[in-house]
Parts: C-alpha cells; sequence; structure tokens
C-alpha cells in the first residue's frame, strides 16, 4: 500500500512518545524515601476542658483555598476526635463549632 510522504505512521508516534518519558524519582523501584509532611497547625478558635471527665478540647479553624473553603477540627489533647469541613465562610464555620462545642460539653 503506498504512503504520502507527509503521513507519520501511529507506530513511529508511539515509539517517539515512550522515547521521551524520564526516569521520575517517585518511579524509581530504590528511591529514597520522601520525608514525611509537616502538618502545620490550625488557628486556634477556642479550647476548654469538660468537667465531666476533665478531658482537654481544643477547635483549629483551617482554611483550604477557595474551592473547598474552611473547615473545623475538634481535637483531644493532640488527636483528631471529628472534623467538617466545605463551609464557605469562615463565620460559617464559627457558628457549626460552637454548635459543637455545647453538645460535647453537654452530652458526649
Amino acid at each position: 500500500m503506498p504512503r504520502c510522504s507527509g503521513q507519520q505512521s501511529t507506530l513511529t508516534r508511539i515509539r517517539t512518545t515512550i522515547a521521551r518519558v524520564s526516569d521520575d524519582e517517585w518511579y524509581k523501584p530504590h528511591r529514597t524515601p520522601t520525608p514525611p509532611r509537616q502538618q502545620t497547625p490550625g488557628e486556634l478558635l477556642f479550647e476548654f476542658v469538660r468537667e465531666r471527665d476533665h478531658k482537654h478540647f481544643r477547635c483549629e479553624l483551617r482554611f483550604h483555598g477557595e474551592s473547598y473553603g474552611w473547615e473545623a477540627q475538634f481535637l483531644v489533647g493532640i488527636e483528631l476526635l471529628y472534623a467538617h469541613g466545605g463551609f464557605i465562610t469562615r463565620a460559617g464555620a464559627i457558628r457549626w463549632a460552637e454548635r459543637e462545642r455545647k453538645m460535647i460539653q453537654v452530652h458526649r
């Protein structure tokens, strides 16, 4: 079958593409591990000690950019108890955190 001189075969294009793949560091089988990510502390909203069992709670706010919004995290000591995110405004995250604080102090 005759071939036009201006056309490039599919096989040639595939070979060219494969030849350009770099040896990325993450792909190497015996690469040195990357150091663990250091978590940045959030903005402390409030902290309190529950009278019933003397547990220390703290609430931190975090902003994850416009696409995700604000998140409120409740921690007991340094361990994450639970969090809720996706608040469009900081005020919305604060309102939710204040309601949760009342529930924690009374019920949990």
